[in-house]
């Protein structure tokens, strides 16, 4: 069970990204032309770009959250 927590989580943050990439105007551009030089591997490249966005928007959103908490006295 601990493995398919781990790897549903490492699922959520590539699926999340992508998610994101698409929403950001020329994201999935920018994303589509990184990966293209990736040429065989570029559906893994794609998926790695996306995972990189998740947990980068997954970090902000954990700073934000942990501030707020900080500035309200909460644990």
């Amino acid at each position: 069970m601990k493995g398919l927590g781990i790897v549903g989580t490492i699922a959520m943050f590539l699926v999340g990204g992508g998610i994101l990439l698409h929403g950001i105007p020329g994201g999935e551009v920018f994303a589509n032309e990184l990966a293209h030089k990736a040429g065989a591997l570029h559906g893994l490249a794609h998926s790695l770009i996306g995972g990189f966005v998740g947990v980068v928007a997954g970090g902000i959103i954990v700073g934000v959250v942990t501030g707020i908490h900080k500035a309200m006295g909460k644990h």
